[in-house]
């Protein structure tokens, strides 16, 4: 099941990455790709404020993701409440 299509320069994994927990999905490429991946070895050999700079980009992305679903809860929750009173409504007819 497709749950999104990425564009080009999409980051993924920042989340398993910035918390050492292990992905909670995969992906998979229909096209050509080119990856860069990091490793959490890789990223210590790198100067400090390299190490900041990209953690501080991942913690972005994900302050952006979390935006993006909270906008989408409150447009549901107010779809919901809005059917929820109209068939409410039909109730009482």
């Amino acid at each position: 099941r497709v749950l999104v299509t990425l564009e080009a320069g999409a980051v993924i994994g920042e989340l398993a990455f910035l918390t050492k927990r292990p992905r909670a999905t995969n992906v998979i490429a229909v096209d050509d790709v080119t990856i860069f991946t990091i490793s959490s070895a890789s990223m210590e050999k790198l100067d400090l404020s390299v190490q900041m700079k990209i953690k501080d980009q991942l913690i972005r992305i994900l302050v952006s993701r979390l935006d993006e679903t909270t906008q989408k809860f409150s447009q549901q929750k107010e779809i919901n409440q809005t059917l929820v009173r109209a068939l409410r409504d039909m109730g009482t007819r």
